[in-house]
């Protein structure tokens, strides 16, 4: 996650480098010509919404949940998964941010198929309550074998009671 956000802040300063280098360009073009007086001052408006609208917005872009997200939590396959591997336990680090989608590894019993290993997408919130080993209950599609765990914290913390044979 941490790649992640630092690949975003270096394409949000090579776009900031981008628009400075062709406000700068765009001056020097002018720089003696005879325009009227509004053109500055478009251009200063345009520099200051083209430079401080993506920086506002940024951190506001891994908020919003993909269509299929929220799709896949109402309409998936129910299942039971067994965290494998966590990195985004309190303990390891603290964040007080948005709520962002993470990846946590898993290990997907569906019952009517073969069991397999995926990387299942839930809030931050959500993971850091999620220890390796724990069982919990997810939503899936058979076909893409996307995982998610569904909204809420009932499916962190209802234990997940299976079934004795016999």
């Amino acid at each position: 996650m941490v790649k992640k956000m630092l690949g975003g802040v270096a394409l949000l300063l090579i776009y900031e480098a981008a628009v400075m280098g062709a406000f700068l360009w765009l001056v020097r073009e002018t720089n003696g010509k005879d325009l009227p007086g509004w053109v500055g001052i478009g251009m200063l408006v345009a520099l200051a919404v083209l430079m401080g609208g993506p920086p506002v917005a940024f951190p506001f872009l891994g908020a919003r949940a993909p269509r299929w997200f929220t799709a896949l939590q109402a309409n998936g396959s129910p299942a039971t998964a067994e965290v494998l591997a966590n990195d985004f336990l309190p303990g390891n680090w603290s964040y007080d941010g948005l709520d962002l989608l993470v990846d946590v590894r898993v290990r997907v019993d569906p019952g009517s198929e073969a069991a397999f290993e995926a990387r299942m997408k839930c809030r931050l919130s959500q993971a850091k309550r999620l220890k390796p080993g724990k069982r919990v209950n997810v939503k899936y599609d058979p076909r893409t074998r996307r995982v998610v765990l569904p909204a809420g914290t009932e499916a962190v913390y209802k234990p997940v009671r299976r079934q004795k044979l016999g």
